[in-house]
């Protein structure tokens, strides 16, 4: 799960609590029969989301903040080919953390994730 935030959060449930950040979290639900990519922000708890056809897959996502709206745009190669834009009503703001969050509601120690990020850049 990726997430900024006004504080250095564990867990979504954090975030929850705090009722103030902007994420993205893959989950599995329904058993493990439904992967998805969930944008979501607080306050408001808007959200939006896209159902992945089958895993495992890489994708590349840009993640974009412009005023009131959050975008992650999913691409299926390396940001030629657009799979679907999510978007969401979101606040302005300041985000001080980014957070890279492997759980949902256990804490910072009793999970891991594996995977990697690449080319990450933050532009202000």
């Amino acid at each position: 799960m990726w997430s900024v935030a006004p504080a250095a959060y564990h867990t979504r449930q954090d975030i929850f609590d705090s009722v103030n950040g902007l994420f993205l979290t893959i989950a599995t639900v329904a058993g493990g029969a439904l992967d998805i990519l969930n944008l979501r922000t607080f306050p408001g708890n808007h959200q939006d989301f896209y159902t992945i056809p089958s895993v495992p897959v890489d994708l590349w996502l840009e993640i974009k903040r412009v005023g009131t709206t959050l975008t992650c745009k999913i691409y299926s190669d390396v940001y030629s080919t657009l799979i679907t834009t999510l978007s969401v009503t979101c606040s302005t703001d300041t985000m001080r953390y980014h957070n890279a969050v492997s759980s949902l509601e256990v804490t910072a120690d009793d999970d891991t994730i594996t995977g990697y990020i690449e080319n990450f850049n933050i532009i202000s």
